[in-house]
């Protein structure tokens, strides 16, 4: 029997702090259903844990307590409650899979965290995403007639601006304000010089004292000038003109000479496999390192954390564009294979039929005939002349019910949407192929590639190891051990490497852009796919 933790936190949307031990109670049942030992509880009840992980105590203590590897489950009520946005719910369950052999799983949700349920919800929102992109054409060809005739259509007024009726005026204080702060710029005064004159004066923006990013998005915004672009439209009766063209184009053209010479040493610079890419000489992980050449130059590498501390390891520090790009290069040459990617769909087709089966929606169902048969024996209770004490009781327990009964709704709601979506073989192939359309070369798509199809990278001096999180193969808790003896595997029959889908050894100078041809590394590698088919 696998050891579990439940994790139960406040939600501000329509809940109170006693939908928490709600939460505990489904999720008890839920991991005595699935012969799972429950060993700890953390909860959460302040209000301002929600959106800020760092600032949620139980949660920090229970990923510290996830490093002993006591427990292989975290059971949360709904997913939201472990992490609401997307991305970081998706870091922080692949950290604990990789780090610490635990998975987050929830009591009411049917959704899986393995490869086919990710890359599922991969295509579900493509799909949300083609079916917004075609409802926002209609709603902005129906704002057409409103912009036209200068009518207000809604969003964030501008400082300098005000609102009469449906239409927008100039507030003369503000715009007084803004004509001298965009006058003051185009003639060479700084941000910060310009703040401290208007504060001089006793000037305030909205209602705090100037500051130098105070003035970030007014001289950018070409609403002032009474011309602007939205939707693709020119718009010229929106907002009545407050700055001159020419003064406003002598603001944009020292705007972008100061980026120019201050961008590049500012700039963060993103590392894509940060998290993802590991040394295949000792297994720890490699992260960013870098420094300045002679002549002013900056150099980004992936360096071993072993080596760089301990100084016990001998990988080289690795190029991080070169790394990068050939990584995303890879993963494309893999899903540009249709027998793989037909293998993906039938595992992803396969997935969606069990998700969204009428069984599930049934036991979903019944669930909730159960739930209000419970409310309705709480409310007739206390129409019965029970006293106050109990009364209070069942209130708290009405209000848990009423929460649960709510959420399997949704849950119903959403699971019968999906499966009028009728996905097919095709539709995964045809997102697959639409959705690694693009440049290796260009940082956003990388981004895209890594973030949602690489799990791990093992990066050896002469080899790279690469795990996609596609296919049926559960590559959650793979280590530097499984890998190397994958490798000798792969090398010593060649028969295994076919069975185990392996491509044949390829030479990165057949790869590499024409530039990196002297670089050390291009001399010696070649590159091992051991993955899913």
């Amino acid at each position: 029997m696998q050891n579990a933790v439940i994790y139960a936190r406040y939600s501000s949307h329509g809940q109170n702090e006693q939908t928490i031990e709600g939460q505990i109670r489904i999720c008890q049942e839920f991991a005595k259903s699935n012969g799972l030992n429950i060993i700890k509880i953390y909860t959460e009840k302040a209000k301002s844990a929600s959106k800020d992980t760092h600032k949620r105590k139980s949660f920090q203590q229970m990923l510290f307590d996830a490093q002993f590897r006591t427990f292989q489950n975290i059971i949360v009520y709904k997913f939201d409650r472990f992490e609401r946005n997307r991305f970081e719910s998706m870091m922080l369950k692949n950290q604990l899979k990789e780090q610490c052999g635990v998975r987050v799983i929830s009591a009411l949700e049917p959704v899986s965290d393995d490869e086919s349920g990710e890359l599922y919800e991969m295509f579900v929102e493509w799909n949300d995403e083609k079916y917004s992109k075609r409802l926002s054409k209609r709603v902005k060809d129906g704002l057409t007639t409103s912009v036209n005739n200068g009518t207000f259509t809604g969003g964030h007024l501008i400082y300098g601006y005000k609102k009469d009726g449906n239409r927008i005026v100039v507030d003369e204080n503000a715009a007084e304000i803004v004509k001298y702060v965009f006058n003051e710029y185009a003639n060479g005064v700084s941000k910060k010089d310009i703040a401290a004159a208007l504060n001089a004066k006793g000037l305030r923006y909205h209602g705090k004292p100037f500051q130098g990013r105070s003035f970030d998005k007014i001289l950018p915004n070409a609403k002032y000038t009474g011309k602007f672009m939205f939707g693709g439209r020119l718009c010229e009766n929106t907002y009545p003109q407050i700055i001159e063209q020419d003064v406003f184009d002598a603001v944009q053209k020292r705007a972008a000479s100061n980026r120019h010479f201050s961008g590049a040493n500012s700039a963060r610079v993103p590392y894509l496999l940060q998290g993802k890419l590991f040394c295949g000489h000792c297994g720890a992980a490699m992260t960013a390192d870098g420094g300045t050449g002679k002549l002013g130059v900056q150099y980004h590498y992936y360096a071993c954390t072993t080596r760089k501390k301990k100084k016990t390891c001998q990988k080289f520090n690795e190029k991080k564009e070169f790394i990068e790009w050939y990584v995303c290069e890879q993963t494309i040459a893999y899903l540009s294979d249709p027998r793989r990617v037909e293998y993906i769909a039938d595992d992803v087709v396969k997935y969606y039929e069990s998700r969204t089966s009428q069984n599930e929606i049934k036991r979903i169902i019944a669930e909730r005939v159960r739930v209000q048969k419970e409310i309705d024996n709480a409310v007739n209770l206390m129409v019965s002349g029970v006293d106050a004490v109990v009364v209070k009781v069942l209130n708290d327990k009405i209000v848990q019910l009423t929460t649960l009964l709510d959420d399997l709704t949704e849950q119903q709601s959403k699971l019968e949407l999906e499966a009028g979506l009728k996905i097919t073989r095709k539709d995964i192939i045809s997102f697959v192929a639409e959705y690694i359309k693009g440049s290796s070369n260009d940082l956003d798509f990388k981004k895209r590639i890594i973030d949602n199809l690489v799990k791990t990278v093992y990066l050896y001096d002469d080899k790279i190891v690469i795990y996609f999180n596609i296919g049926g193969r559960d590559t959650s808790h793979v280590s530097k051990n499984d890998t190397d003896a994958a490798i000798d595997e792969l090398f010593s029959d060649s028969n295994t490497r076919a069975h185990a889908g392996a491509s044949e050894c390829s030479n990165f100078n057949t790869l590499a852009p024409p530039k990196y041809f002297k670089c050390r590394q291009l001399c010696f590698f070649f590159f091992v796919l051991y993955l899913k088919i």
